[in-house]
């Protein structure tokens, strides 16, 4: 589950190095000595936090050349601690381990940045005030990083966000794409603190080549909802799927000719709401003109972001009979072979 956890951010701190890809007049060289670049969203339901630091470089050559040789940008003796504060005490904290990374050798970015986790597992599932009526002791979470490469320790510090609270539906769901019936996952958020909502599906299903092997696809089914459809009376947010989460499986079902038949089992969805600052570091990156990319941190002496991310799942999730024939037979999924048995 750890692994799943940390693949659903990877795609953050990528972006800067996907993007460099664009042009070669992107400025991500900076002169001087080496400061930190970090990448770190907490989300209290996860089992342990992760982080991952690289630094900035200065060189006269072209900037992609020393990405491709990345692993001199990575930082694996960072002193990493993460503390949580509340009533001006330091009420937690834990130290960080350097691990493998988790993305696949071949990525650009996985030897151009050190995987850090946290000794000790995250304890703030109370954190959800809408259970505790606003009870608890945890108020903000502080992370410092420091390395015998930098001069100063990085550091920041965030408010705890609060946790969304399910509110339909509370069992298991025939998902309506077409709206005949009300299948919207709804859930009741605090609309001071969440700036970010984006959800995510994992998508069960088996496949047949000489053998059946059980599948799964991740899919980003809608990413930054506006937060503005947070409902102001009600403090609830809507997420409604329509026919084009399809055409979504389509694109995230690798083609194999080799596979004869599919068959659908279920879904896990999960919604993930977020607090200012990862909604203002994907405001700067995510469609930015590399002519135009300016650079967001919430980072002292260093780069990168510092967030709180909350989740709520929806599990077992199915389609209802309409939903399901055009996942079989539909213009989007037609040629994916599912079958219904």
């Amino acid at each position: 589950m750890a692994t799943k956890r940390i693949n659903l951010y990877a795609w953050l701190p990528a972006l800067l190095l996907l993007l460099a890809g664009c042009s070669n007049e992107l400025e991500i060289t900076i002169p001087g000595d080496p400061v930190p670049v970090v990448f770190c969203v907490v989300n209290p339901e996860d089992g342990f936090c992760y982080v991952t630091v690289s630094k900035t470089f200065s060189a006269e050559s072209n900037a992609l050349d020393i990405l491709k040789n990345g692993s001199q940008l990575k930082v694996d003796d960072a002193k990493i601690t993460l503390e949580a504060w509340g009533s001006g005490y330091k009420l937690w904290e834990t130290g960080f381990s350097l691990i493998e990374d988790t993305l696949p050798a071949n990525a650009l970015q996985s030897c151009a940045r050190s995987c850090y986790k946290s000794d000790k597992e995250l304890l703030f599932q109370d954190l959800c005030l809408y259970h505790n009526s606003g009870k608890s002791n945890y108020k903000e979470l502080r992370l410092q990083i420091s390395s015998p490469q930098f001069k100063n320790i990085a550091y920041s510090r965030v408010p705890i966000l609060r946790g969304p609270l399910k509110v339909s539906p509370l069992k298991r769901m025939a998902l309506d794409l077409y709206r005949k019936i009300n299948t919207d996952f709804k859930c009741k958020l605090d609309r001071n603190q969440v700036r970010y909502i984006s959800v995510v599906c994992d998508f069960y299903y088996r496949e047949k080549t000489d053998q059946w092997a059980d599948k799964c696809a991740h899919i980003i089914a809608k990413n930054s909802v506006a937060w503005q459809q947070i409902d102001p009376v009600r403090d609830t947010v809507n997420i409604r799927m329509h026919e084009n989460f399809l055409n979504q499986i389509a694109a995230a079902i690798p083609d194999d000719p080799d596979v004869i038949v599919r068959s659908f089992r279920y879904m896990d969805f999960k919604i993930i709401v977020g607090d200012e600052y990862i909604n203002d570091y994907c405001d700067t990156y995510i469609n930015a003109a590399s002519q135009d990319m300016a650079v967001y941190t919430n980072m002292i002496n260093g780069y990168g972001i510092f967030s709180v991310a909350r989740s709520i799942e929806y599990p077992s999730i199915t389609f209802d009979g309409q939903s399901l024939d055009s996942l079989l037979f539909g213009r989007f999924t037609r040629d994916l072979h599912f079958a219904d048995w």
